[in-house]
């Protein structure tokens, strides 16, 4: 990670494709962490829409298994992290399906040893 959005700082491409495409054609986003507000699991269907995303940090009980199951969509994930969500043993099951995920951190009060 490590990689921070500094606001003050021109997007590296020429300003000319800037102005005629716009600063999001440029964009790559490869990693998401909610740090404000509480996300939902249709947040985590919209991040299918980040290509290149690989690190994904969930917070808050609004995120169900669902949410999980849309995050095991996205083609590259390859990092999760879970905190204080309300996922349950049968959503963390449903990882599975995403083949590129190789780290899993889980957070919170309500994870027991049968979510592993």
């Amino acid at each position: 990670m490590g990689n921070h959005i500094d606001p003050s700082r021109e997007p590296p491409s020429p300003r000319i494709l800037r102005a005629l495409l716009g600063d999001d054609v440029f964009a790559r986003v490869v990693a998401v962490t909610f740090i404000h507000g509480s996300p939902t699991d249709t947040d985590v269907d919209r991040l299918g829409e980040l290509p290149e995303l690989k690190d994904l940090h969930l917070r808050g009980g609004d995120i169900t298994d669902r949410g999980v199951a849309l995050a095991a969509r996205i083609p590259k994930l390859r990092a999760l992290c879970l905190s204080d969500t309300s996922v349950t043993p049968d959503g963390i099951s449903r990882l599975s399906d995403s083949a590129g995920l190789v780290s899993l951190t889980l957070y919170g009060p309500s994870i027991t040893d049968s979510h592993l």
